[in-house]
């Protein structure tokens, strides 16, 4: 629980940062991969971690943010 602890000190502005490059990063990889690998669960990770730490409203716009990318 190091990194909740960590990430529950940052500001909702560089967490939502960090989120999107993992966001933008994480869709890169699935247009490389394209349609015999998918990648789609690594969502997962930024959009429950900004949920859990950054609140409701931040994991709402990292979840949009997901399902565009």
């Amino acid at each position: 629980m190091i990194l909740i602890d960590y990430l529950n000190r940052q500001d909702k502005s560089r967490l939502l940062g960090v989120a999107i490059i993992f966001v933008i990063l994480i869709g890169y990889v699935n247009c490389i991969a394209g349609l015999e690998i998918s990648v789609s669960i690594l969502y997962l990770l930024p959009v429950s971690l900004v949920s859990w730490c950054g609140g409701r409203r931040e994991g709402g716009f990292i979840r949009l943010a997901s399902s565009v990318s």
